[in-house]
């Protein structure tokens, strides 16, 4: 068991990392959002044929089903608005900038003499193309 000397403290700090958009990067997340956008209209294709389907077996139960189905679909389209609306700020975005990848936490450790506001701050990972850049 190692030995931990009094004047030296670990604790939990957190790291915003952030991803600076490359040529490459901003091509591999235009494709990403693409593929959630064809994931999304495909689940909407998918409840409409259900919904027809229900219709059909059931019409007795019309308008139950497309109350339904109608909060589903509505659900889907949101999230469709929200694909296009992040597809088209990627597309404006110049190459060079910086988006946020996510939050990580990490083990620091604080020895007698550091500043607390120094420490105490959240720290930001950079990344390119998958490559770390700096750690601040």
């Amino acid at each position: 068991m190692p030995l931990v000397r009094r004047d030296e403290m670990k604790f939990i700090k957190k790291y915003e990392v952030k991803q600076i958009l490359t040529e490459n990067s901003k091509r591999l997340l235009e494709e990403s959002i693409g593929q959630e956008k064809r994931t999304v209209l495909k689940e909407i294709e998918q409840l409409e044929f259900e919904r027809r389907r229900l219709q059909k077996q059931r019409p007795d139960r019309k308008e139950w089903i497309n109350k339904r189905f109608e909060s589903e679909l509505n659900n889907r389209e949101e999230k469709l608005s929200y694909i296009e609306f992040r597809l088209t700020q990627l597309q404006q975005l110049p190459i060079g900038s910086e988006i946020a990848e996510g939050e990580v936490e990490a083990i620091h450790e604080a020895d007698a003499g550091d500043r607390w506001d120094d420490l105490h701050k959240k720290g930001k990972i950079l990344i390119k193309d998958g490559i770390i850049q700096s750690i601040l």
